[in-house]
């Protein structure tokens, strides 16, 4: 099932090779493994077009060509971690993150995490610019 402009949110599980333009590639690659039965820690992504408006029109003006290229990512890192996420936007990703956390026993390695002990990683994706 591809994923709509509309989702912000989706799981690994949900991908398909369609959807690197919405998730990025990293993510597709996670969900063909997925579908081909390797060990896949469960996730999410926030979709391009998510970020890309939540986002908008913040880095564009911090590009005026005088800066070095590090101030102008230490600029527009700013301008990014100043951004407050839309509020259903921040819902579904903690809906998502709650989702990951909770690892049921039947997926559970031995002596691996229980629960919501289970801590998700982060991975960002160069797709959103």
């Amino acid at each position: 099932m591809a994923v709509t402009d509309a989702r912000t949110v989706v799981t690994l599980r949900e991908l398909t090779e369609r959807d690197a333009g919405r998730a990025g590639n990293k993510a597709v690659n996670l969900a063909a493994m997925l579908g081909r039965g390797f060990s896949v820690p469960g996730g999410f992504v926030v979709t391009t077009p998510a970020y890309a408006s939540a986002c908008a029109g913040r880095a564009a003006p911090l590009l005026d060509g005088d800066s070095s290229a590090e101030e102008v990512a230490r600029s527009v890192r700013a301008a990014i971690l100043a951004t407050e996420l839309p509020e259903g936007l921040a819902r579904a990703v903690v809906r998502a993150y709650r989702a990951v956390r909770h690892v049921p026993a039947r997926q559970r390695r031995r002596g691996g995490p229980r629960g919501d002990q289970a801590l998700p990683a982060s991975r960002s994706s160069c797709s959103a610019w």
